[in-house]
């Protein structure tokens, strides 16, 4: 499914319950430009260090324009993976009135490469999602502020005589403005300057028949700071002056305050998601964002402020699982676009990667596990049509999101993690169960044993259990018991909430003897809790390197 900036709004709320119930998501992106050594030059083999600053310094040069995201849940029951891919275009345009100007960047060559492969320029910046960096918020506000609490002083002295003689002239005019009511009946505005009908009589030679931006900046002023009575409004062409009140000056400004607040709001966009993905902070997210979740529940036992609150708090414990093909770019560049900014040292990245991705499962280290950089085939599609005649574990595509049912995308952001996601599921069961790879094969989704589920009556109501209970579908496969408050039992106190340690446990449900047979013949992947993960979890390979490996650490399992 294509999200842009007519459907995000309306797409953002599903999109965020269904990361609730994930059971994984990979992600995959197009840059808009990578480090590459000149081809002229002999390659070198980087230390892990070497590389990392090639790649903070590639991120904090270009951009991230294309983001695929992959959902996954997992039926155990009927040992089936479901499937819903999201393509998102990310633009580079930032709202003009944050004031807040962000730099894009193009490769020559990804440029010659993306639209080789059908990418449109025209359509990232017409219909891409935007979005704000958590800086890029930080800075907005601060510029918010300023504006709405800024103490204006004239400064004479960087006034050119023209602009005083045009002030004599405003303020002229302001004075018989004010003066003329003498408990009679005036006019209820006053044009700077006057209207062409009027502009005869008034003989002001000094003023323009059309004010220039400079000239309503001037008018602007001069009310704000010597007409507190007064406010001023810019039309076209000139500035239309009414009369105020200090309460009316004081709810203009709460108003302004709030437009915006609420343009910030808007502007962060995919970083919801971001935010989402990592646990992040979604308090400033309005409630009313969930109304279409709501509006489809059908007699609903709570409020829309309870679901928000429910969402967010399942959101903020449901720390998801990261797939990815070759990744260590991509974390390098979701930090720096989304999060924060890059440390100077590769060991400072990855305690911050495993900050705000306990686990990361990058799929060309399961897939080159035993192999070195002389290995010719570990891109992503190569990977696949290896695993292309491999008929479990079963995968469905979400009929809704079935974009990607009848051809090949390659290098298309969606359709990539999508193959990410094929890839881990069928790579990480069949290496559990046999070791080895199989046979090169090659096909399409339908060669690849890749069914696009039926449509099924779709009841809203089922989603909202999981939620209002602060618990996902894996988790309620431990509760039946259904509560009408987020978190929260019959007893008031809080109910089978995930806790931080439990957040991960998306693969690790082997308490029943049919699932844990279900992983040994290679129909579900591996449980959390199996030494598979110690080998495969949390490696990133990065070949060109002498290390060849990068380590982020433990995997935290729920304590026993």
């Amino acid at each position: 499914m294509d999200l842009t900036q007519h459907n995000f709004a309306y797409y953002l709320p599903w999109l965020l319950k269904e990361l609730t119930q994930s059971y994984f998501v990979s992600i995959d992106f197009e840059l808009s430009g990578i480090s590459l050594a000149p081809s002229s030059q002999i390659p070198k083999i980087q230390t892990l260090q070497e590389r990392y600053l090639e790649n903070k310094i590639a991120a904090e040069k270009y951009q991230i324009i294309q983001i695929g995201l992959t959902i996954c849940n997992e039926d155990a029951a009927n040992g089936t993976y479901n499937l819903r891919p999201f393509n998102i275009c990310l633009s580079p345009i930032v709202e003009q009135a944050l004031d807040i100007n962000r730099d894009w960047t193009f490769s020559s060559l990804a440029v010659e490469f993306l639209l080789g492969h059908g990418f449109s320029i025209d359509a990232l910046c017409k219909q891409g999602v935007r979005y704000l960096s958590r800086s890029e918020e930080q800075e907005a506000r601060e510029h918010m502020n300023t504006r709405l609490n800024r103490l204006d002083t004239w400064d004479i002295q960087d006034i050119d005589q023209v602009s005083l003689d045009f002030l004599e002239e405003v303020r002229a005019l302001l004075d018989n403005w004010v003066a003329s009511y003498q408990g009679q009946r005036r006019n209820e505005h006053l044009n700077i300057p006057p209207l062409p009908r009027s502009y005869k009589a008034q003989q002001r030679r000094t003023l323009p028949r059309h004010l220039s931006n400079q000239q309503k900046y001037l008018v602007h002023k001069v009310i704000r700071l010597e007409y507190p009575d007064l406010k001023s409004q810019t039309r076209h062409g000139y500035v239309q002056v009414t009369e105020t009140t200090a309460e009316m000056n004081r709810l203009a400004i709460e108003r302004k305050r709030d437009d915006a607040k609420k343009k910030i709001q808007k502007s962060i966009g995919f970083r919801w998601i971001a935010e989402a993905l990592v646990g992040g902070d979604l308090t400033s997210l309005e409630p009313s964002t969930f109304a279409p979740l709501l509006a489809q529940a059908e007699n609903p036992k709570f409020t829309l402020e309870e679901l928000s609150s429910g969402l967010k708090d399942c959101l903020k414990e449901n720390r998801v699982v990261f797939i990815g093909h070759n990744c260590f770019t991509d974390l390098v560049f979701f930090y720096h676009h989304f999060i924060g900014k890059l440390p100077q040292t590769l060991e400072e990245f990855k305690l911050l990667v495993h900050r705000v991705f306990p686990l990361v499962i990058d799929t060309k280290y399961l897939f080159t596990y035993d192999e070195d950089s002389s290995n010719a085939k570990s891109s992503l599609a190569d990977a696949n049509r290896e695993f292309a005649k491999v008929a479990f574990p079963k995968i469905i595509i979400d009929p809704v999101y079935s974009k990607y049912a009848w051809s090949e995308s390659l290098h298309e952001a969606g359709y990539d993690s999508m193959l990410a996601a094929i890839l881990f599921i069928k790579l990480s069961a069949q290496l559990h169960k046999e070791g080895k790879i199989l046979n090169n094969t090659k096909g399409t989704l339908r060669e690849m044993n890749i069914e696009i589920a039926n449509g099924q009556p779709f009841n809203v109501q089922d989603l909202f259990n999981s939620v209002m209970n602060g618990r996902s579908k894996r988790a309620q496969s431990r509760s039946n018991d259904d509560d009408d408050l987020p978190g929260k039992g019959d007893d008031g106190k809080d109910s089978d909430v995930w806790s931080p340690e439990e957040s991960l446990q998306s693969l690790a449900e082997s308490a029943t003897h049919a699932v844990a047979d279900m992983v040994r013949n290679g129909l579900l992947i591996p449980r959390l809790d199996s030494e598979f993960w110690d080998v495969y979890g949390n490696k990133l390979r990065v070949f060109g390197t002498h290390e060849g490996v990068v380590d982020l650490g433990e995997i935290a399992r729920e304590a026993t």
